[in-house]
């Protein structure tokens, strides 16, 4: 079996390395939850009063149940979105967000939009990607 030309290897390492560009660059295709707080382009919100104005300015609505409650290093609140019940969270701490989207337990829930320090829990995958899609995170499945 005879070497690669220089003109073909040169080619082909060039391909290779557009191939790995564009990869990157498109962050590989996935919702990949360990990279969702690291993304600078994530929105973040300062309480989840902010977080479901947001939400009611993306078309779809969400009135809290109550202003929000702190808990455990977050804030929470419940909303019915598109005829579901949400959790809105917005998380105080980066490493327990992390934590939480490292773990495989979704606690029950079926699916979760993520920001940059906010969660929103529902039980439908789709209503969690139009919410991801809506403000600008990823989906938690």
């Amino acid at each position: 079996m005879s070497a690669p030309r220089p003109r073909r290897l040169h080619r082909l390492v060039l391909a290779v390395a557009v191939g790995v560009a564009l990869v990157s660059a498109c962050g590989g295709g996935t919702d990949d939850p360990a990279t969702a707080t690291s993304t600078p382009s994530r929105s973040s919100y300062p309480d989840v009063g902010s977080l479901a104005a947001a939400l009611t300015d993306a078309g779809l609505p969400c009135t809290l149940e109550y202003e929000g409650l702190t808990d455990a290093g977050k804030q929470l609140s419940l909303c019915t979105i598109e005829d579901e019940q949400a959790t809105l969270s917005i998380w105080f701490d980066p490493d327990q967000l992390d934590a939480f989207l490292a773990s495989d337990d979704s606690g029950g829930i079926g699916a979760t939009a993520v920001g940059a320090n906010w969660t929103v829990d529902v039980g439908d995958v789709s209503t969690a990607r139009r919410i991801a899609d809506a403000l600008g995170g990823t989906v938690k499945a």
